[in-house]
């Protein structure tokens, strides 16, 4: 998920709470400057194979961009 919007956290942290699925890799949630959001998650990112840039994920190679449908709008007819 991309929030998208400053303080933005709060709404992930909403989503992630009132999902009921066990596996969710909530690990996988950073700050949108690519800092772990828990000090812990840096290990099990490490152990997926991803890359930091110093103590940040490495955002140009990891950051998920959603392809949303383009937005058609139709000329009405004179």
């Amino acid at each position: 998920m991309v929030a998208g919007r400053p303080l933005a956290a709060r709404a992930v942290g909403n989503a992630l709470r009132h999902c009921d699925e066990r596996d969710l890799p909530f690990h996988r949630v950073v700050h949108a400057d690519g800092l772990p959001a828990f000090s812990g998650h840096r290990t099990r990112l490490r152990r997926e194979g991803v890359h930091f840039v110093g103590p940040r994920v490495d955002m140009n190679r990891y950051l998920w961009s959603p392809r949303l449908p383009q937005r058609q709008t139709k000329r009405p007819s004179l």
